[in-house]
């Protein structure tokens, strides 16, 4: 019971980091680093259930818009961060649902 307590704990923060995070993307006034916004979306993505993973992809794409409009860093854009961490993520289900191919 007590490690059902602590998975469903987890979940909930997990659901609530990315609830914050889509409220300050909807807002629109967006803090100087974003990656804290970007772990909570992609961290739902991973292993949220189907509609905060819709509501997670769907914020992703409003923060790449908000996103053009600022400067590269030394780093790099954080639009390319993103990217490659969705690429990342996508390579990584491929993966782990590909279908195995019949024996002859």
């Amino acid at each position: 019971a007590a490690a059902a307590v602590r998975r469903r704990r987890a979940e909930l923060l997990i659901e609530l980091r990315a609830a914050a995070a889509e409220a300050v993307i909807a807002i629109g006034s967006l803090p100087p680093k974003v990656s804290v916004l970007i772990n909570a979306l992609m961290m739902i993505l991973r292993t949220g259930a189907p509609t905060p993973q819709t509501r997670a992809g769907g914020s992703l794409a409003a923060l790449l818009s908000l996103l053009r409009a600022r400067p590269p860093s030394d780093s790099g854009h954080p639009n390319d961060k993103v990217v490659a961490k969705l690429c990342s993520l996508a390579a990584a289900a491929a993966v782990a649902t590909a279908v195995q191919p019949a024996e002859p």
